[in-house]
């Protein structure tokens, strides 16, 4: 039973990484309609950074964290929506997507030039000088602790800002029509600076809290975390809370398989297969109609199931039609006439 909650302990707290960077998935979508496959390499890049900072130059922690968290992953987030998104954001899902995929090649690219990947490098867990805490059988590190924790605040504080705040319902109304958004008084172009910001930063927290567990390795640490995606597919790139459901399922079953499973050559991508089978399930549980963009009575960019549209009943002719020309005078017919769109009721009493 120790062993069960033991590994359960170490899934919560991977769930914990995926929940973060799926919820950042998940902010960036809702607000610019683009999946961003470069998330992981974002949080790549922050996790070189931080260690460079506080192995490589000596800095505090604290101090170490604030410029990364605060200062380069905002500023690289506003970079990457302002020279690379912004100039493609009239162009289809598809190009977005891969010009994303690009980013992601671009960013490994870069960490290997900047990063000799030869040299072995790695991170210290946050305070593992301290004595790791004790819930019944079972211990837990400080680091799974602090994971764990920045994962429930980061998910009450996107609940709060979404819904709560008019920034957050500017982000929101944005990918549903950006010049309706703009019309009310909204501004599309804040709305997706500041889901850029916070997605790289989403993506620089996740990378420094999962770095600690992997060797800092380019392409391992921004691969290693796409079963984020599966959380942020499982949520539908829409809901939040299905979003950290996911993460929670996602975490535990790479963590049971990775302590149960026979150790073998037969069944090594077992582990690595378990994401996306875990879409199979929510993917299915929402129907046949899963709204692509042909679909009769859907919009392209809400990702939900939806029914067919149903004709609507033909409302019941009124008694007397009347045609309004520019004129003043109004003529009338008792008959539904032939244009009903230059045609309306007759009102009742003159």
């Amino acid at each position: 039973m120790s062993g069960f909650l033991a590994f359960g302990i170490v899934g919560l707290a991977t769930a914990a990484i995926y929940a973060i960077i799926g919820s950042g998935l998940v902010l960036t979508y809702v607000t610019t309609g683009t999946f961003n496959f470069a998330q992981g390499a974002a949080g790549m890049l922050a996790a070189f950074a931080y260690w460079q900072l506080t192995v490589g130059w000596g800095w505090p922690v604290p101090v170490a964290l604030a410029v990364v968290l605060l200062v380069l992953a905002p500023a690289f987030g506003l970079a990457i929506e302002k020279v690379v998104m912004r100039p493609i954001s009239h162009l289809g899902e598809t190009e977005r997507v891969v010009v994303t995929v690009a980013l992601l090649s671009g960013m490994i690219a870069g960490a290997n030039a900047i990063w000799n990947p030869s040299v072995s490098r790695s991170l210290t867990p946050f305070l593992s000088s301290r004595a790791p805490i004790r819930i019944g059988p079972v211990m837990v590190s400080w680091h799974q602790a602090i994971t764990m924790a920045v994962a429930i605040g980061v998910a009450i504080g996107l609940r709060v800002l979404l819904h709560r705040t008019r920034a957050g319902t500017e982000m929101r109304a944005t990918v549903d029509d950006r010049q309706l958004t703009a019309l009310a008084g909204g501004d599309p172009v804040r709305a997706a600076k500041l889901a850029w910001v916070l997605s790289t930063q989403l993506a620089a927290v996740a990378g420094i809290l999962i770095a600690p567990s992997v060797a800092l390795d380019s392409s391992q640490l921004s691969l290693l975390i796409v079963s984020a995606y599966t959380a942020a597919i499982f949520g539908r790139l829409r809901s939040l809370p299905m979003t950290f459901a996911g993460a929670v399922v996602v975490g535990c079953l790479e963590s049971y398989l990775n302590g149960y499973l026979p150790q073998n050559s037969y069944l090594p991508g077992l582990r690595l297969a378990a994401s996306p089978c875990c879409c199979w399930p929510r993917c299915w549980s929402s129907g046949s109609a899963s709204c692509p963009a042909a679909t009769a009575g859907c919009t392209p960019s809400r990702r939900r199931p939806c029914a067919a549209r149903r004709p609507s009943p033909a409302p019941s002719p009124p008694s007397a039609w009347c045609w309004r020309p520019c004129s003043a005078r109004r003529t009338c017919s008792p008959t539904a006439p032939s244009s009903p769109s230059a045609w309306s009721p007759c009102p009742s009493s003159r």
